[in-house]
């Protein structure tokens, strides 16, 4: 050991790499050379299996790296390092919107919302005078874990949008109608009509205003509108 540091210096093997090799030769065994070791060669990031990678993911890209193996027969590892450090790619899920709203519908929104802040700041319009009101969308079917919606996109893209949609023409319920969808209708029936019949103040001017983001146009004609003495 003291003559394969002289020889070798900084180079030289350890103790235990010289054991086992001198355990090896007395067992019979003539070669120098290492043998053939179990497992995947680091040689299988090459360009033709980053291709292979590229190529099925821009086909589908909401492969995992499990079936990625079971496609090229490569190790989870490989495939890893292929996506994250040549492709630059990352798995994101999917962003959930209720509704796909129109052009129309979107610039719709931004013009009743600059008009009602316009009053608002002129003066014309209080905080108070605005009723606003959201809905809750309810669904009959299973829509899958968000866990099958991710998608892999290059860093820095926006994940991907899944409209979360009815396919079917009834209405949404959580439950069969029964006496409490009855008495949520009657009292919203009550409100609506509360809120038409305000007496106006004399001599004052008074406006009754429901701001709606998502009142169909037929329904606009219903609303109360500003009215003066």
């Amino acid at each position: 050991m003291m003559n394969c540091i002289l020889f070798y210096g900084d180079q030289a093997p350890s103790f235990r790499t010289v054991e086992r090799w001198s355990k090896l030769f007395r067992e019979g065994r003539e070669e120098i050379e290492d043998e053939a070791r179990p497992g995947r060669h680091i040689t299988e990031t090459t360009s033709e299996n980053i291709k292979q990678i590229r190529l099925l993911i821009d086909d589908d890209p909401y492969l995992t790296i499990e079936e990625l193996q079971e496609q090229t027969d490569l190790g989870y590892g490989t495939i890893h390092r292929i996506i994250t450090s040549h492709l630059n790619l990352r798995k994101v899920i999917a962003r959930y919107l209720p509704k796909d709203l129109t052009d129309f519908q979107r610039a719709e929104r931004v013009r009743i919302r600059k008009e009602n802040l316009s009053k608002f700041q002129q003066g014309a319009w209080r905080l108070c005078d605005i009723i606003t009101g959201d809905e809750s969308w309810f669904y009959h079917k299973q829509i899958g874990r968000k866990s099958s919606n991710a998608e892999w996109v290059r860093r820095g893209d926006l994940p991907p949008i899944v409209v979360r949609q009815s396919n079917n023409n009834e209405t949404p319920h959580i439950h069969e109608p029964n006496m409490d969808d009855v008495f949520i209708q009657q009292f919203k029936a009550q409100v609506i009509k509360c809120v038409r019949s305000e007496l106006v103040t004399p001599g004052v001017i008074h406006s009754e205003k429901l701001a709606k983001a998502n009142m169909p146009p037929s329904a606009m004609a219903n609303l109360p509108i500003a009215q003066s003495m």
